[in-house]
């Protein structure tokens, strides 16, 4: 009994080592998504415009998705991340972005967008600043209860199975309509252990990832 005993704390044991070592390869850029997604969420709030050779171009030259405004919150959401990552990869600046962004508009999100440019006016809509057009664009598209869902979810997401890819994955997308739960890199990382199996929160926290 002591053996068989034995033999199944040792299993454990090895289970516990291996997740542990395979989170340890997927927390830092679990924190590179969440950091990515907090500096693109500021990139407009600095006051010292950059000179960029940003054209559109370089835009198109680059991998894009449509948008046409049928595929709920996590899709608009998933949206954003790419324009943001894609604007700070070509060094695009904020005068330039609702532009480039509105180009690849279709469907429902075109017909929304043509009439944006009919009642504002069409270079007053083009000149609007990106995080003013993503504000008008989630009060259209992304609804409020679809967004407490997603905030629901966020808060109640759990790791399944020992599936820590398809958690990490899941987390990060969800922390996107919610920024300011992870706001703080502690904050952060003390909402993704909590998701963890309780034998591997306190493997991963005997190690005080930082």
């Amino acid at each position: 009994m002591s053996l068989r005993f034995n033999k199944r704390r040792s299993s454990s044991r090895k289970l516990t080592a291996q997740i542990t070592k395979q989170l340890a390869a997927v927390l830092p850029d679990m924190m590179t998504q969440i950091h990515q997604n907090l500096s693109a969420n500021n990139a407009s709030a600095s006051s010292e415009p950059k000179a960029s050779h940003c054209s559109f171009k370089t835009f198109t030259s680059t991998k894009h998705q449509e948008f046409d405004g049928t595929e709920g919150a996590t899709a608009l959401l998933q949206w954003y991340e790419q324009m943001e990552r894609k604007f700070l990869h070509i060094e695009c600046p904020d005068d330039k972005r609702t532009r480039f962004a509105t180009s690849v508009f279709a469907k429902v999100a075109l017909t929304w967008w043509v009439k944006e440019k009919t009642t504002r006016g069409a270079e007053v809509a083009m000149a609007m600043p990106w995080d003013e057009l993503k504000e008008l664009m989630t009060k259209k598209f992304c609804s409020p209860s679809e967004l407490m869902n997603l905030e629901a979810e966020f808060w109640n997401l759990k790791q399944e199975s020992g599936e820590h890819a398809a958690y990490t994955f899941r987390f990060n997308e969800l922390s996107m309509p919610v920024p300011h739960l992870v706001t703080s890199t502690s904050r952060a990382i003390d909402k993704y252990i909590r998701g963890l199996p309780r034998q591997i929160q306190d493997s991963v926290l005997s190690s005080a990832p930082k």
